[in-house]
């Protein structure tokens, strides 16, 4: 029994001796890659934010075992750090200049100055030189859990003479217009506040921050109006010192093109024979487009082969066209769809489903192609129509002859739509052919009516002939007066006003007989006595 025993006594000073080895083992193996050399640490060295050249707001992150965070920074005085763990937790806190840093990352052994062993802790650590050091935050305590870690540190003097440098974009930077990238730098020295530009080529082509804050980034939009090229680059400049810039590599710039329809949308509702407007908006360098009406996957109408790309294109729906055939009524639907396309280019849109409702009917049936009218004299137009509308519009057109085309010459406004309106030509309208146009105010109908005439009236035509009538009269009284003078006889007879005028002569001085008027006018004859 006491053979056993003892047996038993050596085997678990065998299992805890193995235990303590591979204890000592997994701490030599954590530490190992960090040689802990004297801290320069004064916790007496005050904190003057004042002089502070960079300063970095507190950042969290979670931890895991193992797990590290850190900060870094220039600085050639102090920087000073602090931290807080929850839950709580135990947290090495370690410095290192650039160079170890990239040793450590890489699992190398590296050499630091560890400024902290606590859940949550502050400081000061009074670098022994110039340059960039990293403030690292490491959740490496044997057993350790998962913990937040809120962290702050601050990097303090920069002597070095003031500097940029560019780091994104870089040379193989491609990016399309309208995305957002970041662009990022670093600076060296005393750099304040920054203005950012675009330069394509050796020329500005715009300003994206005319001044904004030196803290190594900024989110931008590349302009969706940059042409396709890859001569672009990034300047960045010291606001206070025009003199410290820097300038990016070249990088690319690709354009994106793109159509966005606007009107109609999905609650349209177009009425027939009225006037729609589409709207859109595109980006990138789109001249002109092609607009075409679509029912469901059917193209029924191109409503323009080429049009200029101006965001607005006017229509009328009258008629659509399929297998060849030309269609006077759109059917009523809500399947609808405008489609816009780059004429040079694969680019297009589609709009969202609208509705086109059933046609609205408007007949005009006076004035009509027997019509003719004279000045001042009252037209009584006629017209029956389905439309709710109250109220119409009726437009006069006049078409000058052997002219195609026509002039408005009036408007009659807001008639109520009764079914007929008594309108007074006016005299001041030149005779020829004239039609109406009559259109609902909610642009719900719109027809045209017949061709018809105006002529002159017969007072305007009495008054031409009496004003004749008077002139002729006045010039017989005066050759009466010769005559007379002249001892001539003269007889007048007039018939039927003065188309007829027999003038009869006698000359009792000579010996001949004579008409000494031969005067026609109008129709006038001359007879002898």
């Amino acid at each position: 029994m006491k053979e056993i025993f003892s047996r038993k006594i050596i085997i678990f000073i065998l299992l805890a001796g193995f235990f303590l080895i591979l204890i000592s083992i997994t701490l030599i193996t954590v530490n190992s890659n960090l040689k802990i050399n004297a801290q320069n640490f004064n916790e007496n060295n005050s904190i003057n934010l004042e002089n502070f050249d960079k300063l970095q707001c507190s950042d969290s992150a979670g931890l895991y075992h193992d797990d590290h965070a850190e900060l870094h920074g220039y600085a050639d005085q102090y920087v000073t750090w602090s931290f807080s763990t929850v839950p709580s937790q135990i947290i090495n806190v370690w410095a290192m200049d650039a160079f170890q840093y990239s040793l450590w990352i890489a699992g190398q052994s590296a050499s630091g100055y560890l400024l902290s062993t606590d859940s949550s802790d502050t400081g000061t650590f009074n670098v022994p030189g110039g340059n960039t050091w990293y403030i690292i935050f490491w959740n490496d305590e044997i057993g350790s859990e998962y913990t937040v870690v809120t962290y702050n540190a601050n990097f303090v003097g920069d002597s070095r003479p003031p500097a940029i440098e560019i780091i994104i974009p870089s040379s193989s930077s491609n990016y399309q217009t309208g995305s957002d990238h970041i662009i990022e730098w670093s600076t060296q020295g005393s750099v304040g506040n920054l203005k950012i530009e675009l330069f394509k080529g050796s020329s500005l082509y715009t300003t994206i921050h005319s001044s904004t804050a030196n803290d190594g980034q900024e989110t931008w939009i590349v302009p969706g109006t940059c042409p396709e090229a890859s001569d672009y680059r990034i300047k960045i400049t010291d606001t206070s010192d025009p003199n410290v810039y820097d300038y990016s590599s070249y990088f690319t710039i690709i354009e994106v093109k793109s159509i966005t329809i606007l009107e109609p949308i999905n609650t349209s509702i177009v009425v027939p024979k009225t006037n729609q407007t589409i709207l859109w908006e595109s980006t990138g360098s789109i001249d002109e487009v092609k607009i075409e009406l679509y029912k469901g996957t059917e193209l029924l109408k191109e409503l323009s082969s080429k049009t200029e790309n101006d965001g607005s294109f006017s229509w009328v729906p009258l008629y659509y066209e399929t297998d060849g055939y030309s269609w006077n009524v759109i059917p009523r639907g809500t399947d609808y769809r405008i489609k816009i396309k780059d004429v040079y280019s694969s680019v297009n849109c589609f709009s969202e489903y609208f509705e086109i409702t059933n046609v609205k009917s408007l007949t005009v049936f006076e004035p009509n192609s027997s019509s003719s009218y004279k000045h001042g004299e009252i037209m009584t137009i006629k017209w029956e129509t389905d439309t709710p509308c109250e109220t119409l519009d009726i437009k006069v057109y006049h078409k000058p002859q052997g002219s195609s085309d026509a002039d408005k010459v009036s408007t009659i406004p807001s008639v109520p739509n009764i079914g007929y309106y008594n309108w007074t030509i006016p005299i001041d309208l030149p005779h020829g052919n004239y039609y109406l146009v009559i259109e609902a105010t909610d642009n719900s109908v719109l027809e045209f009516s017949e061709h018809f005439t105006i002529q002159s009236s017969s007072s305007d035509i009495s008054i031409g002939y009496d004003l004749v009538f008077v002139i002729i009269v006045i010039s017989l009284i005066s050759i009466i007066i010769i005559i007379k003078k002249s001892n001539i006889k003269i007889k007048l007879k007039f018939s039927n006003k003065f188309k007829d005028l027999v003038i009869h002569t006698k000359f009792d001085n000579m010996m001949r007989y004579n008409h000494i008027v031969n005067y026609i006018l109008l129709g006038a004859n001359t007879e002898d006595s």
